[in-house]
């Protein structure tokens, strides 16, 4: 019986540590795994139907220095009474966008950034993953600009509609991953 004793003393030890380096190197591969963005919409009645979060940041439209929301533009066209075919559109475009009046959009979005939430005209909002930009100005590249210094952005453009998908935030590993991690967010 103890030679017994022994093998079973050498083995237990022996499979603890290699099951737990296989737990190990299964959590440093799983890190290595790319993250692919979802399925984006190809139109915009598409994106309607998967309920995603609407954002403008506005744009200048008209004479020079006239500032005119996208939000109204979407007024004037359902004041129109020739457009049967886009009205229900318009106006679920309308409902569902929340407005982000700023001139200095790239200081606005760190602060989705480092935090899941930003202020709109609505109040405070959260910032879900997937969300769409209804006009593709020059400020659009601020906000993408302040999203991605702690996110990956995937972007999409419909149209006239940018689709922007975000992954969440998370943490990254590194080779000493029980001792240092380098967090993000």
């Amino acid at each position: 019986m103890l030679p017994r004793s022994k093998i079973f003393i050498f083995i237990s030890p022996c499979f603890f540590f290699f099951i737990g380096t296989e737990f190990y190197q299964g959590s440093l591969l799983s890190s290595l795994i790319t993250t692919l963005p979802p399925e984006l919409p190809r139109d915009g009645n598409e994106l309607l139907e998967l309920n995603l979060q609407i954002i403008t940041t506005g744009t200048i439209s008209g004479s020079r220095g006239l500032m005119s929301s996208t939000i109204d533009m979407v007024d004037e066209a359902l004041n129109n009474p020739n457009l049967d075919k886009l009205h229900r559109f318009l106006y679920e475009l309308k409902v569902r966008t929340i407005y982000i009046m700023t001139l200095q959009s790239y200081l606005v979005w760190v602060q989705p950034a480092n935090s899941p939430t930003f202020d709109s005209s609505r109040g405070r909002r959260k910032l879900q993953d997937t969300f769409a930009v209804l006009d593709e100005t020059p400020s659009d590249e601020n906000f993408k600009s302040g999203l991605s210094v702690k996110r990956k952005l995937w972007v999409k453009s419909l149209d006239d509609l940018g689709l922007i998908y975000v992954t969440p935030l998370m943490m990254e590993r590194t080779w000493l991953f029980p001792i240092f991690s380098q967090g993000i967010g």
